[in-house]
């Protein structure tokens, strides 16, 4: 850069200017000199990352965080279905039994599953009929959408009697069930 540089806005102090003279009339850098500054560069450039890092892990965090928060946001209105399963809590006001019935003649086992009681693995145990080709189970569910499946030793059906819910992310297949609210 020369004094007269059109892209230098304010005159340099003389000394700096003296400096950056010197700086470059010197072609031979001391060897101590350019290993302590690439080491302050090395170290700069780790610190930089730790800096990422840290702002990619708390970036990660409050995107975590602010999923569960919708989530649980979203399922708190659904939080006493879920507490019904575990039996946790008291039934609503609102809530009605609902009969599940389930033609699996030659079954040995059949259980509800639904997303009443977060699609339990084991769903709740149906009683084989007095006519052997029936199975039942009476559930208090409050008012909503409600969708199910029947386990059939181990193998879910749905309901041929009731309306078939869109297929979710994971392919299962269930039913759906609407209890009106303001049921007697």
């Amino acid at each position: 850069m020369r004094d007269d540089d059109p892209m230098i806005e304010q005159p340099l102090e003389r000394s700096l200017h003296d400096a950056i003279a010197s700086l470059r009339a010197a072609r031979d850098v001391p060897e101590l000199w350019r290993a302590r500054v690439l080491q302050e560069v090395r170290r700069a450039s780790i610190a930089r990352r730790r800096r990422r890092r840290i702002a990619l892990a708390a970036a990660t965090l409050i995107v975590v965080l602010g999923g569960s928060a919708l989530i649980v946001r979203h399922y708190s209105t659904r939080a006493h279905v879920a507490s019904l399963a575990s039996g946790r809590v008291a039934i609503p006001p609102e809530a009605a039994p609902v009969r599940f019935i389930f033609d699996a003649p030659g079954a040995q086992r059949v259980a509800l599953v639904g997303d009443f009681d977060a699609w339990s693995p084991n769903g709740r145990p149906m009683r084989r009929s007095n006519d052997g080709r029936t199975w039942e189970l009476s559930v208090v569910l409050p008012p909503g959408r409600h969708a199910f499946a029947y386990l059939v030793d181990g193998v879910l059906r749905v309901d041929p009697n009731a309306a078939r819910a869109v297929e979710d992310d994971f392919g299962v297949p269930s039913s759906v069930i609407v209890i009106a609210s303001g049921r007697t």
